[in-house]
C-alpha cells in the first residue's frame, strides 16, 4: 500500500523542528484534510502531530489533535481508535490553573461519555465549572455541547436541550460552517435523544442545508440520511425514501455513512416491501465491518436490523448470534434502544435482566424510556404467557409512543395489544405495505380498548386540563366520572412522573408544554 501523502510532508517537517508553530500548522493540515472528507489521510498527519505534541508536552495541542482523531475515528467506523483517543485523552494531565483548563476539563468529559461513564463526565464537567476562570468562545460551546451529551445520557432530557441549542444557536452566528454543521447534528441527536421526532428532523435537515452550502460531501449525506430514519419513524415514508435515496446517491466513501445507508435501507425495506431497498441494504460484508468496529451505536442498530431481517427469512439460529453480540456489546441506551424489542422477545435470562438494568437506570419522566418501558413488559408478558396483561401493557406503549410521534412504533404496539385490525389500518395509511403483508398471516380482529389502556388515555386527558388549571371537580366532571376516580389517576400520574405535590406536577407538565424558542436556522 502506498504511503499517504500526508505522512512523508509531516515527517519532513515537524520531526526536524518540533516547534509549537510547525505543531499548530500540521495540526491545521490535518484538519483540513478531515473537514475535505480525507480521514483516512488526516488519521495519519494527526497521529504524528499528537505524538510530537505529547513528547513537547504541549497538552492543548495534543488535546486538539486527539479531537480530530477522534472524529476521524468515528468517520471511519473504527470503535476501537475512538476507544483509543478517549483514554489517551484523559491520562493528559490538566493543572487547574493553566489557562487552558477549561478546554482539557471538557474534552476529558467528552472521552469519560464515550466510555461509557457518564456520570464521570458530568463530575468533570462540573469540576470544570468550578475551578476554571477562562474560556474562549470556543471551548465554551464544546462545553455546552459536552454538557448536552451527557445530561442526555443520563436520561435529563430537558436541560440537555436548553444546553444543545445555546451551542447551536452560537455557532450558528459564528463563521466556522463545520463547527455549525457538527453542533445543529448534536442538536438532532439531543432532540431524537428527548423524543422529539419533529424537531430532530428539522435539526438534521438544517444540518444537511449548512453541510451543502459547507461543501461537506460525507457529513451532508450523513445528516440526510439521519433524517430519512426520523421520517420513517414519525410515518412520512414518501419523505424517507426520498431522503435516502439522496444519501446513498452521495459520492462519499466514509464507512460509517455507507453503513448507516445500508441499516436504514433494510429497516425502510422491510417495512414498505421494497426488494430492491432491502437487497442494497442486506450486505453481509458491511455487517461485518460493523462488527469488527466495535462501534457501539453501529453495532446496537445494525444488530438489530439484521436480526429482523434474517427473523424474517426464517434464519433464526443468525437472528439469535447477532441478537448475543449486540446484547454483549449494550454498553448503555443511547446505543440501545433498537436493541430493546427483540431482547425482550428473544433473549436470555441474562439479556433481559441487563437491559431492564438499563432502563431503570433512566428517569421515572422519561418519556422515551417511559414508552420503552412498557413496550418491554408487554413483549416479556405476552413471551411468559400471559397474554392479557401483555395487551394491555401493549396499548399503554402505543399512546406513549404516540405521544412523541413515533407512527411506527406506536403502529406495532397496536399489533401487540391484540388490535391486528386497527394495526393493519394504521400501517395502510402510513404505506408499509411490508408489514401488512406480515399481518395477513394474523388473525384479524377487532381490537377495544382494555382497562389498562382507558386508564392511561384518561391520565393524558388529565394531565393537559391539569396544565391549563382545571380543578379535581371540573375534571371530574368533563370526564363523567367520579372525584374519587380523579383523585386515584392523580395519585398514578404522581408516581409515573416521580414527583409528591402538585406544584411540582404542574411545572413538569408545563415545561414539557412550554413551546422553547426555534434556534435552528431553516
Amino acid at each position: 500500500m502506498c504511503r499517504p501523502r500526508g505522512k512523508k510532508i509531516l515527517m519532513g517537517s515537524i520531526t526536524k523542528k518540533p516547534t509549537s508553530s510547525s505543531l499548530k500548522r500540521q495540526l491545521h493540515h490535518g484538519c483540513a484534510l478531515a473537514r475535505t472528507s480525507r480521514t483516512e489521510e488526516a488519521l495519519v498527519v494527526l497521529e504524528d502531530v499528537f505524538a510530537v505534541a505529547e513528547r513537547s508536552n504541549e497538552r492543548v495541542l495534543a488535546a486538539e489533535a486527539l479531537d480530530w482523531l477522534f472524529w476521524c475515528a468515528q468517520a471511519e467506523l473504527d470503535g476501537r481508535g475512538v476507544q483509543r483517543c478517549a483514554e489517551r485523552m484523559l491520562a493528559l494531565p490538566i493543572s487547574a490553573t493553566s489557562p487552558q483548563a477549561f478546554r482539557l476539563y471538557v474534552r476529558h468529559a467528552v472521552a469519560a461519555l464515550q466510555l461509557g461513564d457518564a456520570a464521570g463526565a458530568l463530575n468533570i464537567i462540573e469540576r470544570a465549572e468550578r475551578v476554571s476562570r477562562e474560556a474562549d468562545i470556543e471551548a465554551f460551546t464544546c462545553y455546552l455541547s459536552a454538557k448536552a451529551d451527557t445530561l442526555a445520557a443520563l436520561g435529563r432530557d430537558v436541560p440537555a436541550l436548553e444546553y444543545a441549542r445555546l451551542s447551536a444557536d452560537i455557532c450558528s452566528k459564528r463563521s466556522d460552517p463545520f463547527a455549525h454543521w457538527q453542533r445543529t447534528l448534536y442538536l438532532g441527536y439531543t432532540l431524537q435523544a428527548g423524543g422529539q421526532l419533529g424537531a430532530a428532523l428539522d435539526a438534521y435537515l438544517a444540518a444537511a442545508t449548512i453541510a451543502s452550502d459547507a461543501s461537506l460531501v460525507w457529513e451532508q449525506a450523513l445528516v440526510t440520511a439521519l433524517a430519512a430514519w426520523i421520517a420513517f419513524l414519525v410515518g412520512d415514508v414518501v419523505q424517507a425514501l426520498a431522503l435516502l435515496a439522496a444519501a446513498r446517491a452521495s459520492s462519499a466513501r466514509q464507512p460509517c455513512l455507507r453503513v448507516a445507508c445500508a441499516w436504514i435501507s433494510l429497516r425502510i425495506g422491510i417495512s414498505v416491501g421494497d426488494d430492491q431497498l432491502i437487497a442494497s441494504g442486506a450486505d453481509a460484508h458491511l455487517l461485518d465491518v460493523v462488527l469488527s468496529s466495535a462501534d457501539t451505536y453501529a453495532v446496537g442498530l445494525a444488530v438489530t436490523t439484521f436480526h429482523d431481517y434474517h427473523r424474517s427469512r426464517g434464519n433464526d439460529a443468525e437472528a439469535d448470534r447477532l441478537l448475543r453480540i449486540g446484547a454483549d456489546r449494550l454498553a448503555s441506551l443511547a446505543s440501545g434502544w433498537a436493541l430493546l424489542a427483540p431482547i425482550a422477545r428473544y433473549g436470555d435470562d441474562a439479556m433481559v435482566a441487563k437491559a431492564e438494568a438499563l432502563l431503570e437506570s433512566f428517569p421515572r419522566d422519561h418519556r422515551v424510556a417511559r414508552a420503552y418501558r412498557r413496550l418491554f413488559a408487554a413483549l416479556r408478558a405476552k413471551r411468559d404467557g400471559s397474554t392479557a396483561l401483555g395487551e394491555r401493557l401493549a396499548g399503554e406503549a402505543q399512546l406513549l409512543f404516540e405521544d412523541f410521534s413515533n407512527a411506527f412504533e406506536a403502529a406495532q404496539c397496536l399489533e401487540l395489544s391484540g388490535r391486528v385490525a386497527e394495526a393493519h389500518q394504521r400501517f395502510s395509511a402510513l404505506k408499509m405495505h411490508g408489514e401488512i403483508a406480515r399481518l395477513r398471516s394474523l388473525r384479524a380482529r377487532r381490537g377495544r380498548p382494555r382497562n389498562g389502556y382507558d386508564a392511561i388515555q384518561q391520565c393524558r386527558e388529565i394531565k393537559g386540563m391539569l396544565a391549563q388549571g382545571a380543578t379535581i371537580k371540573v375534571i371530574a366532571e368533563r370526564l363523567g366520572v367520579s372525584d374519587r376516580t380523579v383523585k386515584a389517576r392523580v395519585a398514578d400520574i404522581y408516581v409515573d412522573e416521580g414527583v409528591t405535590t402538585r406544584a411540582a406536577l404542574l411545572e413538569r407538565i408545563r415545561s414539557r408544554t412550554r413551546k422553547a424558542p426555534d434556534l435552528i436556522a431553516r
